[in-house]
């Protein structure tokens, strides 16, 4: 768990999970979708009227799927400096994303987009009338048994079951314990931090399409939206060579596919400073 001590990473051994965050997010949305509290195609707009970007025109045309599909135009981690290791809001961060110039235009290439995820989790939170972190705990955490997982580092007490971050720092030939990312602000972008034995829930609710021990969280309806691809992410001749079974790679909503053997493969993964999930 960390390196000089000798307490053994087990099953309930809490890591940030960053990203792997997002599919969270999606199946909140699709909670919604169900419930007729929200269509996909909406306008963001209509639940944020806040809402600006670079390009007004964006501003305009902008969709949930939009924001959960890494197509908005702007750049792979676009304005992430706006929170990570500051003490903006997340609606500030929100705000300032009007500033963010795009690098592609609007829905025509991949750009890994955390910003737009937040505003995704916070839109959810809107509509529930509580904040993403209540809500991702009635709707997931607290059902599949995931007592343990959480929201925020600062919950981490002494003594308690957490990894701690490592990295290789420049010039160095070893790992060495770094401080946790303090994220907050990012939301439902990037902030569960969770253990083997509780993400093992989350995918056999994925793996049921939305059921989990008899009971539907989420319609397999919606479950099918969000494995469906949005935007290509091309693959390089490089790629091609080491992977010749591989003929796409994309993004859906909260999850990529690609195929390997014949077979459609969904997944994801997250990283912090000194954590990969």
């Amino acid at each position: 768990r960390e390196l000089g001590k000798s307490e053994p990473v087990d099953e309930k051994t809490l890591f940030a999970i960053a990203s792997n965050s997002k599919a969270f997010t999606t199946a909140l949305l699709a909670t919604l979708v169900d419930e007729g509290k929200l269509k996909w195609d909406d306008k963001v707009t209509k639940y944020w009227p806040e809402f600006e970007l670079y390009d007004s025109y964006v501003t305009r045309e902008m969709t949930i799927r939009d924001l959960v599909s890494h197509r908005s135009g702007l750049g792979t981690f676009s304005g992430d400096l706006l929170w990570y290791d500051t003490t903006y809001s997340r609606a500030e961060i929100i705000r300032r994303a009007r500033y963010l110039k795009p690098t592609s235009s609007f829905r025509s290439a991949y750009g890994y987009q955390n910003i737009m995820f937040l505003l995704a989790g916070e839109i959810a939170a809107k509509i529930a009338g509580k904040s993403w972190d209540e809500l991702v705990k009635e709707k997931f955490f607290t059902p599949l048994g995931m007592t343990t997982t959480n929201t925020s580092v600062t919950l981490r007490k002494p003594n308690e079951n957490w990894a701690s971050p490592h990295v290789v720092k420049h010039g160095a030939e070893t790992n060495s314990v770094v401080r946790y990312d303090v994220i907050d602000n990012c939301g439902g972008a990037a902030v569960i931090n969770s253990c083997v034995s509780e993400l093992a829930q989350w995918m056999r609710l994925q793996l049921g399409r939305g059921k989990y021990n008899g009971k539907q969280f989420f319609s397999a309806a919606q479950s099918h939206q969000m494995w469906q691809p949005n935007i290509f992410q091309p693959i390089s001749q490089a790629g091609e060579r080491f992977n010749p079974t591989r003929h796409f790679s994309a993004y859906g909503m909260g999850w990529g596919l690609a195929d390997y053997q014949g077979r459609k493969v969904v997944s994801h993964g997250g990283g912090m400073t000194g954590m990969i999930s």
